[in-house]
């Protein structure tokens, strides 16, 4: 039997050649499917879970906290918790205590602004001697944004009003910050970021006493324990200038009989004379002073010589409470780059705010009653410094949801939508107006909270959910029941951040007077990276299940075809005294043969990928190893089925013709024609059909994904390294769909062609040209390829309508494109048996 297997082969190279062909794709392409399952896996886990990973798995806020979310397309505002004044009690901290499967609660309150203040020893008796009008300027910001100004007089020939009678500088040089306070629960911070594990290492800091709150305090003065986050600080600069005011003494007569504003309205439009005095201190001296003061050296380098300039004030007065900006949702005028865009507008302060912050800003300050503004003393426990907090910090995939980030933004298009190159970096203010949100300076208790901040001071809890490691369909079920737990309980808004991603947004600056331009900023877009997690996992899964429904398809065909093509020879074989059950097992020998040579490519391959340092999958490799022998086997038993059709009569049939039975249209032209041939052979037509329509589906469906995905993926900054990762392996695995695909139609049409080589004969006997007959042969190619793309293309939509509920029209135009693919398969399947027409003698039709 297997000598005459090995001939069979040799008399029917074509044939042959074609089963090799099919044998070495499909054993290569599942073998690399499997194996580079296992990288895929590593890639979108990897990226997605390690690289995306909040540190909260669900932030719960109060309703009113709907100005830093955009419900309609799931995104977030970076630093969203800063923007966010209370709103939840302590009762409901607690039932969300209470409730199961929660690992970790981590409230946050967002108090307020409060000061830091610096007593400068600068010696500045006798500076300003000279009568006349003068204006002392301090600076005290990370972009000259946060300044004071006041105006005073020297001499009695130049007075005005009393009010600007005194001399500030009389006092000394104060140099004061606004910085935002926030209250945590010690244990939870701990657990959630590992704030305790923070702190610096020199000197005597100390994390807040977990047994009892350290606050303590009642009408309006209160002792609270803080850790600082100097980062912000050392970026700062202050600057005190003094300037003589060239007004003249005609002027000041004009001016003693106008009110304070009109008066200092007036001395902003007039010119400096002269500066007579100035001082400036860095952000290092700044620190330093506050390093001297509680600790005497530098808590994080062990330094001992620091650049003090004067005595730190420990207490200070809450000024603000935090206010979020407002924005407005535009057209994006780059949507492939940037799909989101918003737009800022400037704003004015009233008077009274403008003597300490910008006339313009991005929001309007929230400033408590004067009368109610309560008087905060610090007990510093220490330093803290943020970049060794358990968060990611990786500038690509940086989530922007974390409490303690430092803001950041790009200017990227000036006012004349032109791109700035390279992009401007935008950082905070250190003011409460400021165009990018804070992050907190000052971190206390939530004791202090409720001190400062009345009964519900909480602005959101952060929760990590009970067994949550990884992002799976199972773990993304879990945290939903919990988050619609804790809405139905507690009446808070509860927003799944598993799977988040950063999602860079395009910002427009509309400034008062002019177009300000538009920045870069990123955003978080809730659910993007488990989108892309669940997607890509599904599309390459279902490659795989393609791939290996093309392969059984192809198997499946080459017995058929095999079968057709040696039909005599075992009707021949019957008739000599063979069994039926003989001419089964050497199908099954064939079979064992074929898997057998596949198994050793699909080893071979995995062992060379493994040598190249690859992970590779023993239990996936059993599986493909078992796949291909069922495989193979499956096709076996068809045809074995087939074999009992077979009797010794076909030794003596022969001079038919034409073998089709029926004619479904009349035949008045070469397209009915090939319609014909395709129809009166449609079994074996239709497992080219199928083998065609499988990959172009998935094709279809891939696209259609990939284009759904394009404003997650494309639109998240490691969204593009996914599409490069994952989307080159699914585009190889359709490459070998398709490549299958084109051997199974090959061989169908070979043994078609083969059948009707009398057919051929008589039609060039008559006049028939060999062009024409390949022409009729690409044309039943082209046929078979359109019946299987429109075939591929129904399946793919029926896909998209089960899984997404409709499709558009556009995502109509993204799928019917691909049915230029299955043309292109049935005619490139065409091309090897038409070259049997050069074998065939028109002798041949005229035989009797």
């Amino acid at each position: 039997m297997l000598n005459y297997i090995l001939k069979s082969w040799i008399r029917q190279k074509e044939l042959f050649i074609l089963l090799l062909i099919g044998v070495v794709t499909m054993s290569c392409g599942l073998s690399f499917l499997f194996n580079i399952s296992e990288s895929n896996k590593g890639t979108v886990v990897d990226t997605l879970q390690k690289r995306w990973k909040s540190t909260y798995d669900i932030v719960v806020r109060p309703p009113e906290s709907l100005h830093v979310s955009d419900a309609n397309n799931g995104l977030l505002e970076p630093n969203f918790l800063s923007n966010i004044q209370g709103g939840i009690s302590f009762d409901q901290y607690d039932e969300i205590k209470r409730m199961n499967g929660i690992d970790v609660a981590a409230p946050i309150a967002m108090i307020g602004y409060t000061g830091l203040g610096i007593q400068i020893n600068k010696k500045i008796e006798n500076v300003v001697q000279e009568p006349g009008v003068y204006k002392e300027t301090n600076i005290m910001s990370q972009d000259n944004s946060y300044q004071t100004t006041t105006y005073f007089t020297v001499g009695d020939d130049y007075f005005i009003n009393p009010r600007l009678a005194s001399n500030p500088l009389e006092n000394g040089l104060y140099s004061h910050s606004t910085q935002l306070l926030v209250g945590i629960d010690p244990v939870q911070e701990a657990k959630l970021v590992g704030l305790d594990d923070t702190l610096a290492k020199f000197g005597q800091n100390r994390y807040f006493n977990l047994d009892a709150d350290e606050a303590f305090g009642s009408n309006g003065k209160v002792t609270i324990p803080v850790l600082i986050n100097p980062n912000p600080i050392g970026k700062m600069m202050f600057q005190n200038k003094v300037d003589k005011i060239d007004v003249s003494q005609s002027q000041i007569i004009k001016l003693q009989s106008q009110n304070q504003d009109d008066i200092t309205a007036y001395l902003d439009q007039k010119k400096s004379e002269k500066n007579v005095y100035s001082f400036t201190a860095s952000g290092k001296q700044l620190q330093d002073t506050i390093f001297n003061e509680t600790e005497n050296t530098n808590p994080f380098t062990g330094e001992k010589q620091l650049q003090t300039i004067g005595t730190f004030q420990p207490s200070s007065v809450m000024f603000y409470k935090t206010n979020p900006i407002s924005y407005k949702e535009i057209e994006s005028p780059f949507k492939e780059r940037w799909k989101y865009a918003f737009q800022v507008n400037e704003q004015k302060l009233d008077d009274k705010d403008a003597t300490r912050f910008p006339s313009n800003t991005f929001r309007m300050l929230n400033a408590i009653p004067v009368k109610e503004r309560p008087t905060v003393r610090y007990d510093v426990l220490g330093f803290f410094d943020p970049s060794h907090l358990k968060i990611s910090k990786d500038p690509l995939s940086e989530l922007p949801m974390e409490t303690y980030r430092a803001p950041s933004a790009k200017l990227v298009l000036n006012g004349k939508d032109e791109p700035v190159n390279p992009p401007v970096t935008i950082t905070s203010s250190g003011t409460p107006v400021g165009l990018l949100t804070e992050q907190p300076t000052l971190i206390t208790t939530l004791g202090a909270a409720k001190l400062l901040g009345g009964e519900k001071p909480i602005s959101a809890i952060r929760i990590r959910v009970a067994g949550v490691k990884k992002i799976s369909d199972e773990n993304q079920k879990k945290v939903e029941d919990v988050a619609r737990q804790i809405e139905k309980r507690t009446g808070l808004i509860a927003d799944v951040t598993i799977g988040s991603s950063p999602q860079p947004v395009l910002i427009h600056i509309q400034k008062i007077d002019h177009d300000g331009g538009w920045i870069e900023q990123p955003w978080i877009h809730l659910g993007a990276s488990y989108t892309i997690f669940k997607e890509t996992s599904m599309g390459f899964s279902g490659v795989i299940a393609t791939v290996i429904a093309v392969a059984i398809i192809y198997v499946l065909a080459t017995n058929y075809v095999s079968l057709l093509s040696r039909k005599k020879d075992f009707a021949v074989l019957l008739s000599l005294g063979w069994k039926t059950k003989d001419l089964f097992r050497l199908v099954m020998i064939e079979c064992g043969l074929l898997s057998a040579v596949s198994l050793f490519l699909v080893w071979g391959i995995s062992f060379i990928w493994a040598g190249q340092g690859h992970a590779i999958s023993i239990l996936k490799l059993l599986i493909a190893s078992l796949f291909v022998i069922l495989i193979y086997y499956s096709g076996s038993l068809i045809s074995g089925s087939l074999i009992r059709k077979i009797t010794p009569y076909e030794t003596i049939q022969t001079g038919e013709v034409s073998t089709m039975g029926k004619r479904f249209i009349s035949t008045n032209g070469i397209v009915k024609m090939v319609l014909n041939q395709v129809l009166g052979k449609f079994q074996r037509n239709m497992l080219s059909i199928l083998a065609i329509a499988f990959p172009t589906a998935l094709v279809s469906f891939f696209l259609f994904i990939t284009f759904r995905l394009k404003g997650v993926m494309y639109s998240t900054w490691m969204g593009e390294f996914l599409v490069m990762k994952i989307g080159t392996n699914h585009y190889i695995a359709m490459g070998i769909a398709c490549f299958i695909a084109i051997v199974t139609t090959a061989e169908i049409t070979w043994q078609n062609v083969v059948e009707r080589k009398r057919e051929f004969s008589m039609l060039m006997a008559v006049g028939w040209t060999q062009t024409s007959l390949k022409t009729l042969i690409y044309l039943e190619g082209i046929i078979i390829g359109l019946i299987g793309g429109g075939l591929g293309v129904a399946i793919s939509i029926l896909m998209i309508i089960f899984l997404y509920g409709n499709i558009t029209f556009i995502d109509f135009l993204y799928v019917l494109p691909t049915i230029v693919i299955p043309l292109l398969i049935g005619f490139i399947a065409s091309i090897i048996p038409s070259r049997i027409l050069s074998k065939i003698s028109p002798f041949i039709g005229l035989k009797g």
